[in-house]
């Protein structure tokens, strides 16, 4: 894994080492665009204008929690190369939720 922010500094992960991700609680989640690419908009005037991927992005975010009835989202905002989410993830008797540092999603319409 490259873990390097913009090639300039070495991260390494904040995830905790061997906690339990899909465990009931409050979940704060940044997911960046490939590359730092403004995918989903621009900011004008200080307020962000979200283009057609946005506005896709922004409709599949309100639909979490009627695909998933164990997670309340809290708060979410798109920015132009990033999305940041308040998730909830209600303690259910199984939270069928996959969690995988590395994982990544691929969509149509990355470019």
């Amino acid at each position: 894994m490259n873990n390097r922010f913009a090639d300039k500094f070495k991260t390494s992960s904040a995830r905790l080492q061997n906690f339990d991700y899909s465990s009931s609680g409050n979940y704060f989640i940044t997911i960046c665009t490939l590359n730092h690419n403004n995918f989903f908009g621009k900011i004008n005037n200080s307020k962000m204008e979200l283009n057609q991927k946005g506005i896709i992005t922004n409709d599949c975010l309100i639909q979490i929690p009627n695909h998933f009835n164990n997670i309340i989202l809290n708060e979410y905002v798109i920015m132009p190369n990033h999305i940041h989410l308040l998730l909830n993830l209600k303690q259910t008797p199984f939270n069928p939720v996959e969690t995988h540092h590395d994982a990544s999603l691929t969509t149509s319409f990355i470019e």
